[in-house]
């Protein structure tokens, strides 16, 4: 998957993507998936919930989320909004939560599809008030249909689990260490991973270092191993071991390959 990082406007990045893949995360702005052909998964506080075509996936803000790994290939585009930036009621979403994250219209009869299309391909020749504008309207059109919650504003747990292992995934890290550091029992942290995040905890973690690996390798000509032990692994022997078995060729394979966006197939970004 190529990472969704061209934006159009400031605090607006709006992309199309084949496919979905990423690990549990949460950030502050809205998370929109337009589902325009085929279908995906999408795992958001522990339920997962499917979108197919004419569906509509929204993460509200300071909700984890994440998008397993799957063969199927999808069209659709991508949007991450601060609501801060819109318009109207749909600005409020910053305080709130949906009761569910899917809205779905299968025939893809809502003017929505047309207006959405319309924003990606013109929307580096609009003004940014335009912009924001047709975005704030379209998202408006979904939302008067989803009932929506207030957001409790007190960090869960799960928050404090992911927000710890962003800080400490290059060094040696465990689950006993996050439950000590974070005054809570290992069967809380346990928990987190096994059922909220649907992830185990050595694959969270080797997730995000892959994310560095790849990054570096792609970027810099530093030496495989330097490599390896920057990005928390503790040995090239099993860097080469887990880079393999999760990309299906090995570090020195890729950093042979010519273009960039055939290494990144998948990606990682923690947002």
């Amino acid at each position: 998957m190529q990472e969704f990082r061209s934006e159009i406007h400031e605090q607006i990045k709006l992309r199309r993507h084949s496919e979905h893949y990423f690990h549990p995360h949460f950030h502050k702005e809205m998370e929109i998936i337009f589902m325009l052909e085929g279908s995906n998964n999408a795992i958001i506080n522990g339920t997962t919930y499917t979108i197919s075509a004419g569906s509509v996936f929204i993460a509200s803000p300071n909700m984890i989320h994440s998008y397993p790994k799957q063969t199927n290939q999808c069209n659709s585009i991508l949007l991450i909004v601060d609501p801060h930036v819109l318009m109207g009621e749909v600005s409020k979403m910053s305080a709130a939560a949906l009761q569910t994250p899917l809205w779905s219209d299968p025939g893809k009869k809502s003017p929505i599809w047309a207006m959405l299309q319309y924003a990606f391909d013109h929307g580096k020749s609009m003004s940014r008030n335009s912009f924001i504008s047709m975005l704030s309207t379209i998202l408006s059109m979904i939302l008067d249909d989803l009932p929506t919650s207030s957001i409790n504003h007190n960090r869960r747990i799960e928050q404090k689990v992911l927000e710890y292992c962003q800080q400490h995934y290059l060094e040696p890290i465990s689950t006993e260490q996050i439950a000590t550091a974070l005054g809570v029992g290992r069967f809380h942290v346990s928990r987190t991973f096994n059922n909220i995040l649907q992830t185990s905890f050595p694959t969270y973690i080797n997730g995000l270092r892959l994310n560095d690996a790849i990054r570096l390798l792609v970027k810099t000509r530093l030496p495989v191993t330097d490599i390896a032990l920057q990005s928390g692994f503790s040995s090239i022997r099993t860097f080469n071991r887990i880079f393999t078995d999760h990309f299906g060729f090995s570090p020195s394979q890729c950093r042979k390959a010519r273009r960039e966006k055939e290494l990144l197939t998948y990606n990682f970004d923690s947002r």
